[in-house]
C-alpha cells in the first residue's frame, strides 16, 4: 500500500472493499486527516491500526464491525433518546449501567462513562416505553429509539401496556415523574388530564379544588407550574373542568414537591415542570376532543426533515346547557336557611346562598421545534389564555356584583448544542405575564354602597445559559448563569427589580450511592442570597432504596393577599424584597424510602418546611398595614401502587401539621392538621377501560386576618368519580370515547365567595355566606379523534 497525503476516509473505503471488512466511521470527520503510507500488511485490520496509531482515534470491534471513533481522555458515550415512531425526544429517561442509574436531560441527551474502549451493555428506560438493552462503544452522536407501549397493548411477546409504568417515585427524594398517558383513562372529560392526575398524587392538595398548584400546604403563588421553561400563572377557574395546560401539548411531567436542585430558583414551594412536545417529524397529526363542556383541537405538521410546527386551541362552553338538568339529585338549593326564616326572599334570616358563577376559558399554543444539525436543536413556544368569572345577587337589604378577567401570555425559546467531547451547552429565554382586572360592587342596607376595583399585572422575564460536562467518569457537572426581571403593576403603583444568578450542581454516581451537591446564588437588590442544596440516594437492595434531600430556597416574586374589612380577600402578584415585602425564604428537609418491583411501588416520604418572609396586606377603612410572618409544616406522604397487565390499584395518604404566625401588636398564630386520602383503580380490558377515584380531605385552612374571613376552610371534602373508556381504530385513524361521572354522590363541597352582614327583621346581626360549589354531580361524554 503506497499513498501520500491521502484522505484517511478514502483509504478506509479502499481497505473495506479489498479486505473485505465491515467498517463504521464518520466520513466527514476522518476526511480531515491526510495520511502517508508505504507498507505491506497481512490483513485489513492491521492496516487500519497502522493508519490511525498516531491520530486521536480509537479502533474497536463491536459485533464483528470495526468501529473507528474519536479518542477522548475519559471514555464517553453520548447521544439522544427518541420515540421510534415520531422522533420525539424523551426527556429525563433512565439509563442503567454498572449498577448505576443515569438520567438524560430535558432534551433527551445523555452522557455516559465507559470503562474502556470496548463495547459495553446499557439499558435505556422511559415511562410508558419498552426497555432497550444494547451494546455501545465510546463516541457521541448515538440515537437510541424506544418504542411506546401504546402501540403494543395486544402484543403477546411483551408485557407492556400504555396504562402501565405510569409513575416513577424514589429516584430523587420529593420528585415524581408521571407518564400522563394514563390520565386519559381516569375520570374526567378527556381535556383536564394533566391536573386530573396531579391531584391524585401524595402531597398535592385536591381538597377544595384550588385553581392553582398547592404542594405540602403551600400558599397561593409559592408553588408553580412551568411549561417549556415559562411560568404559567393560575387563573380564576372555580373548578377543574379544564386544566391550565393543554394535554395534547404535554410530553413529560416532573413534579418536584421539594428539595429540588439549584437549577430552579424563585420558588419556595413545589414545581410541576412540564416539557412540551416537539411534534411528529414523520407525518402530520391532527387530534380533536369534543365533550359536553369543552372542545380541544390539535395539529402538528413537519416542516422539511428537521422541524415541526404544533398548534392547539381549547374553548369552554359551560353555558350551552344547564348541567343541573342531568343531575338526578336535583339542583342545589340556591338559598339555605336556619331556624324558621322564610326562604323565599334573600335577606330574611338566611345564612347561606348558593351561586353558580358564569365562567368561560380559552387558550392557544403554538410551537416550532427543530434541529439545525445532528448535534444542535432549537424551539420557540408561545402560549396565551383568557378567562372570565362573574356572579351577582340582589335582595331587599343587599346586592353584590363581582367580575374578574384574566389574560395570560407566555413565550419561551431555547437552543442546545452537543459537543464532540460529550459535553452540552444551552441558552433559554422566557417571558410570562398575567393581566388581572377585577371589580366588586356591594350595597348594604340600601345606603351603604362601595366598590373595589383591582388592576394587577405581573411579569417575569429571564435568560439562562448552562453547560454540562463529565469529570472522572462518575461526576456529571452542570453550571449556569442567568438574569431575571420581575415587575408588577397594582392599580396606579409600579414596581420592578432585576436579579442575577449562578449555580453549579455535581451529580456523583457510585455503585450504590448517588449524590447531588449544588449551590445557587441570587444577586438581588444589592444582596447575595446563597442557597446550598443536596440530595442522596442509597440502594440497600436492587429494588429498595433510601433517600434524603435538603436545601435553602428564596422567592423574589410571589402572591400577596389583600385582606379587606367587608369583602373577600384578593390575591395580587408582587415584587418582593422592597418596602415592607421581604424576600421569602424556605428550608426544605426530606427523607424517603422507596421499593419498586414489577408489580409493586411503595414510597414513604417525611418532610419539614420552615418558611419566613410571609406577607399579607390589611385594608381597614382608609388605612393600609403590611404584616409579616412565618410558617412551619411537617408531615408525611405514603404512596402504594399495585399493577398487573396494565390494570392497577393505588392509594395516596398525606398527613401534616401546619402553623402560621404573624408579628403584629398581638401575635397571632393559626394551626391546622391537613389530611388527605386518595384512592384509585384502573381496569384494563383493552379496548375497554374502567376507572374510579376517590378523594377525602380535611383540615385545610384558607383563613385570612382576624375578621369574618379568619376561619375559612377546614371543611371536610370528598369526591368519588367513575369513568368508562372505549378505544378503537378505523384504518389508520384512532378513536377514543368515554363516559365519566364526577362527584357521583353529589357531595356538597362549598367554595366561599363572600360573607356579607345582613341584619334580620328582629334586628339581629347575621351574615350571609355566598358560596359556589366545586364540582357537583357532572356527567361528561367525550369523543377523541386522532388522524
Amino acid at each position: 500500500m503506497r499513498y501520500s497525503k491521502y484522505p484517511l476516509s478514502d483509504l478506509l473505503i479502499i481497505i473495506r472493499d479489498q479486505a473485505p471488512l465491515s467498517l463504521s466511521f464518520n466520513q466527514g470527520e476522518l476526511s480531515r486527516y491526510k495520511v502517508t503510507v508505504d507498507s505491506t500488511f497481512t490483513d485489513g485490520l492491521s492496516a487500519i491500526r497502522y493508519l490511525v496509531k498516531e491520530l486521536p482515534l480509537n479502533v474497536n470491534i463491536v459485533n464483528g464491525v470495526i468501529v473507528i471513533s474519536p479518542k477522548v481522555d475519559a471514555y464517553i458515550i453520548g447521544g439522544i433518546i427518541s420515540d421510534k415512531e415520531s422522533g420525539e425526544r424523551l426527556p429525563f429517561a433512565n439509563i442503567l449501567f454498572d449498577n448505576r442509574v443515569y438520567i438524560s436531560d430535558e432534551n433527551g441527551y445523555f452522557r455516559l462513562p465507559a470503562k474502556h474502549s470496548e463495547g459495553l451493555r446499557y439499558s435505556f428506560r422511559y415511562l410508558g416505553y419498552r426497555q432497550v438493552d444494547t451494546t455501545l462503544s465510546p463516541g457521541t452522536g448515538r440515537i437510541i429509539f424506544l418504542k411506546s407501549t401504546r402501540l403494543e397493548i395486544k402484543e403477546l411477546l411483551f408485557e407492556d401496556y400504555e396504562t402501565g409504568k405510569a409513575l416513577q417515585i424514589g429516584d430523587v427524594s420529593g420528585v415524581i415523574r408521571i407518564n400522563h398517558a394514563i390520565a386519559q383513562y381516569l375520570p374526567g372529560n378527556g381535556d383536564n388530564s394533566v391536573f386530573n392526575l396531579l391531584r391524585l398524587m401524595p402531597g398535592i392538595r385536591a381538597t377544595g379544588e384550588p385553581s392553582g398548584l398547592s404542594v405540602w400546604g403551600s400558599r397561593p403563588g409559592e408553588s408553580s407550574v412551568v411549561f417549556d421553561g415559562s411560568r404559567l400563572f393560575s387563573m380564576s377557574g372555580f373548578n377543574e373542568q379544564i386544566s391550565s395546560i393543554n394535554p395534547y401539548m404535554v410530553k413529560e411531567i416532573r413534579l418536584m414537591k421539594g428539595g429540588y436542585g439549584p437549577q430552579y430558583g424563585n420558588q419556595t414551594g413545589g414545581i410541576a415542570e412540564i416539557v412540551g412536545i416537539n411534534g411528529n417529524r414523520t407525518k402530520p397529526e391532527f387530534k380533536l376532543n369534543l365533550n359536553n363542556l369543552t372542545a380541544n383541537l390539535f395539529g402538528s405538521v413537519p416542516v422539511g426533515k428537521r422541524a415541526t410546527v404544533s398548534a392547539a386551541y381549547r374553548q369552554t362552553y359551560y353555558d350551552l346547557y344547564d348541567v343541573n338538568v342531568l343531575n338526578p339529585y336535583g339542583k342545589r338549593g340556591e338559598i339555605q336557611t336556619s331556624g324558621n326564616g322564610n326562604s323565599s326572599n334573600p335577606g330574611n334570616n338566611q345564612e347561606s346562598i348558593y351561586i353558580t358563577p358564569d365562567y368561560n376559558f380559552r387558550d392557544a399554543n403554538l410551537k416550532l421545534s427543530g434541529d439545525l444539525s445532528d448535534n444542535s436543536r432549537y424551539y420557540i413556544s408561545l402560549y396565551g389564555a383568557s378567562d372570565k368569572f362573574k356572579y351577582s345577587i340582589s335582595g331587599e337589604e343587599f346586592s353584590l356584583d363581582a367580575f374578574e378577567l384574566n389574560n395570560q401570555i407566555s413565550a419561551s425559546a431555547g437552543f442546545d448544542k452537543n459537543w464532540k467531547d460529550g459535553s452540552s451547552s444551552g441558552i433559554n429565554f422566557k417571558y410570562s405575564a398575567l393581566d388581572n382586572n377585577s371589580s366588586k360592587a356591594v350595597r348594604l342596607n340600601k345606603e351603604n354602597y362601595y366598590t373595589i376595583d383591582t388592576d394587577n399585572i405581573g411579569t417575569e422575564t429571564g435568560v439562562k445559559i448552562r453547560h454540562s460536562f463529565t469529570v472522572l467518569s462518575i461526576n456529571n457537572i452542570e453550571a449556569g448563569i442567568g438574569a431575571d426581571n420581575f415587575s408588577d403593576v397594582f392599580n396606579d403603583s409600579t414596581s420592578k427589580e432585576n436579579k442575577f444568578n449562578f449555580y453549579i450542581n455535581d451529580n456523583i454516581n457510585l455503585r450504590k450511592l448517588s449524590l447531588h451537591l449544588g449551590l445557587r446564588g441570587d444577586v438581588y437588590n444589592q444582596k447575595l442570597y446563597l442557597q446550598p442544596r443536596f440530595s442522596l440516594k442509597y440502594n440497600l437492595l436492587e429494588n429498595l432504596s433510601l433517600g434524603a434531600s435538603w436545601g435553602i430556597y428564596n422567592q423574589f416574586f410571589g402572591k400577596v393577599p389583600i385582606i379587606y374589612d367587608k369583602i373577600a380577600p384578593a390575591l395580587i402578584w408582587k415584587v418582593l424584597g422592597k418596602e415592607n415585602y421581604p424576600v421569602m425564604n424556605s428550608i426544605h428537609s426530606i427523607i424517603s424510602f422507596s421499593y419498586s418491583s414489577k408489580e409493586w411501588l411503595i414510597s414513604l416520604e417525611g418532610f419539614n418546611k420552615n418558611n419566613k418572609g410571609l406577607t399579607q396586606i390589611i385594608r381597614s377603612g382608609n388605612t393600609t398595614a403590611v404584616e409579616n410572618g412565618q410558617s412551619d409544616i411537617a408531615g408525611a406522604d405514603l404512596f402504594l401502587k399495585w399493577e398487573k397487565k396494565g390494570s392497577q390499584v393505588f392509594g395516596a395518604f398525606s398527613l401534616a401539621k401546619m402553623t402560621e404566625t404573624y408579628d403584629t401588636k398581638l401575635e397571632r398564630t393559626r394551626s391546622s392538621n391537613p389530611l388527605e386520602i386518595k384512592l384509585g383503580a384502573l381496569l384494563n380490558l383493552n379496548p375497554f377501560f374502567f376507572s374510579a377515584s376517590f378523594v377525602y380531605g380535611s383540615g385545610y385552612l384558607n383563613s385570612f386576618g382576624i375578621g369574618r374571613y379568619s376561619n375559612l376552610g377546614g371543611e371536610v371534602y370528598s369526591r368519588f368519580d367513575v369513568s368508562a373508556t372505549y378505544s378503537f381504530k378505523i384504518k389508520k385513524s384512532k378513536f377514543r370515547t368515554g363516559l365519566s361521572v364526577l362527584n357521583v354522590f353529589n357531595t356538597s363541597n362549598a367554595k366561599t365567595l363572600d360573607i356579607l352582614p345582613s341584619p334580620n327583621k328582629a334586628g339581629q346581626n347575621m351574615f350571609l355566606n355566598l358560596y359556589s360549589e366545586s364540582i357537583p354531580f357532572t356527567p361528561t361524554l367525550y369523543l377523541e379523534i386522532d388522524l
